[in-house]
C-alpha cells in the first residue's frame, strides 16, 4: 500500500509504503524529492511496479519502477514536462494507455487526456482536450475499476470543499477523438464515521479496497504553514 505522508512543518510530502507479508506494521519511506509528492499512482506492467505520482510543483510527471528489494521507488523518466500535472492515472484500453490528469490551475475543473502504445510514452494529447470540465467528476480519484464488463472511473466531487465525495463513472466512449461517461454511483462517508466529512480516493485490488476519510482539525504547525503561504502571496 503506496500512500502520502505529509509534513505539515515542512509543507511537503514523501512517499512511502506498507507491505501486506508485514501484516502492514512497518512504514517505508520509498521517494523523497526536494519538491512537494502526493497521489501515487501505483500499476503493474510485465512483472514490474510503478509508480507515477503527483509532483506538480516540479513541473512535470515523473514515472518510478518499485525496487522491491530495496523498497524504493527508482527514477525511470519523465513522461510529460513543463505541465503542473495533478492526480495522474493510467488506464490501458483497446490497445492504447490513457493518461487521465487535472492541472494546478483548477485542479478539479477540468480534466485532460493523453494517450501512447506504451505505458512509457511517448503521449499524445487528446483531439478534444479539456475531454470534461465538472467540479462535481472532473479530478481522478483513483484507478480505473473493471466490473461487471464495466469500465469505471473513480473521480472526485470538490463542489462544496476539495474531497467532498466520490463518484463512480462509467465510460462510455474511449478513443484518440471521443471521450464520454456517466455517472452510477456516489461514495460518501457515513455521518458516524470519525472521518465524515468526505473521502478523496478509492483504490485496491482483488484482496484489498483501500479508502481515505477526511475531517478538519487544528495544528499548530498546520496554521503556521498556512499563514506562511499567505504571507509570501502577499508579498
Amino acid at each position: 500500500m503506496f500512500y502520502e505522508l505529509y509534513d505539515y512543518c515542512k509543507g511537503k510530502a514523501v512517499l512511502a509504503c506498507r507491505i501486506a507479508s508485514e501484516s502492514f506494521e512497518q512504514q517505508h519511506i520509498v521517494l523523497e524529492e526536494p519538491h512537494h509528492l502526493s497521489f501515487p499512482f501505483v500499476f503493474e506492467h510485465e512483472g514490474e511496479l510503478y509508480c507515477m505520482p503527483e509532483s506538480y510543483s516540479a513541473n512535470k510527471l515523473s514515472l518510478y519502477r518499485f525496487d522491491i528489494q530495496n523498497r524504493q521507488l527508482v527514477w525511470m523518466k519523465d513522461l510529460l514536462s513543463d505541465m503542473p500535472i495533478i492526480d495522474p492515472v493510467l488506464q490501458q484500453h483497446e490497445g492504447r494507455w490513457y493518461l487521465f490528469f487535472t492541472l494546478k490551475s483548477l485542479p478539479s475543473v477540468h480534466l485532460y487526456a493523453y494517450y501512447a502504445d506504451s505505458p512509457f510514452g511517448p503521449f499524445t494529447a487528446h483531439a478534444n482536450n479539456p475531454v470534461k470540465s465538472d467540479i462535481r467528476s472532473s479530478r481522478p480519484a483513483g484507478a480505473f475499476i473493471t466490473l461487471n464488463n464495466k469500465l469505471l472511473r473513480p473521480a472526485q466531487d470538490c463542489s462544496l470543499h476539495y474531497g467532498r465525495a466520490v463518484e463512480l463513472l462509467e465510460i462510455e466512449k474511449l478513443s484518440p477523438q471521443h471521450f464520454e461517461e456517466k455517472p452510477v454511483k456516489r461514495l460518501m462517508p457515513l455521518p458516524t464515521y470519525t472521518y465524515n466529512k468526505g473521502l478523496h480516493s478509492l483504490n485496491g485490488n482483488a484482496q484489498f479496497t483501500v479508502i481515505d476519510g477526511k475531517r478538519f482539525a487544528f495544528t499548530l504547525a498546520g496554521f503556521w504553514h498556512q499563514l506562511q503561504l499567505k504571507l509570501n502571496k502577499k508579498a
